[in-house]
């Protein structure tokens, strides 16, 4: 067992990662006031639809368009965060792009979650936490955690001890927090077990005429 770490020379590529943008909104607390307000005021006035969600409140697919301050600072926000990540995938220093964006609220209350799904025909997804709400509990730590599949096909096939291939991802709601992630990735939303609301913004995007600045 001679040790070969200076005869070969090594170059370790990360082959088909998927990446994750995690930001943080400043000034959430301000944004978030205004954002809780109006979405259970609208709660209250309109039955909403049903798609991936099992109990709980989906609105329609209009908020980036309610007339609130709030979803305005948002929607900047957005862009921002989906601009960051976007340069990145594609490998440049600065982009400028067109993006297309529908977004709309979700509400969950004890014992709701989101069945696992992607969104097709989208780039990039977004998910931003108004109200986290209750901690999960001790013996039940992924109370309304958000979790993604390993997207590679085959991968379950794998079955290296240790290894993270094949295994999911699990990220808890944490208000302020501000999630992009490619839209091919399948994600879930487990139970929520706490006693308040859990408020969250779904908001998917397109890009097109993408122009590297540098």
């Amino acid at each position: 067992g001679r040790d070969m770490s200076n005869a070969i020379s090594t170059r370790i590529e990360p082959l088909f990662a998927t990446p994750l943008g995690v930001f943080t909104l400043p000034d959430f607390e301000r944004v978030n006031a205004g954002l809780k307000g109006e979405i259970l005021e609208r709660e209250q006035a309109d039955r909403g639809v049903g798609r991936s969600n099992v109990g709980g409140w989906h609105s329609g697919y209009d908020l980036l368009s309610w007339p609130i301050p709030e979803v305005a600072e948002l929607g900047k926000a957005v862009q921002q965060a989906v601009l960051t990540l976007a340069t990145k995938i594609v490998g440049a220093n600065q982009i400028q792009a067109k993006m297309a964006m529908e977004g709309w609220a979700n509400v969950s209350r004890a014992g709701n979650y989101n069945k696992l799904h992607y969104h097709p025909n989208w780039h990039l997804s977004v998910v931003y936490y108004v109200e986290a709400g209750d901690p999960p509990p001790s013996d039940n730590p992924e109370s309304g955690c958000l979790e993604f599949t390993d997207p590679r096909g085959a991968v379950g096939m794998f079955g290296l001890d240790g290894s993270d291939f094949g295994k999911t991802y699990r990220i808890p709601a944490k208000t302020g927090r501000l999630l992009v992630f490619p839209s091919f990735l399948q994600h879930w939303v487990h139970p929520y077990l706490g006693s308040g609301e859990r408020i969250s913004l779904a908001i998917i995007v397109r890009l097109r005429d993408i122009a590297r600045l540098r």
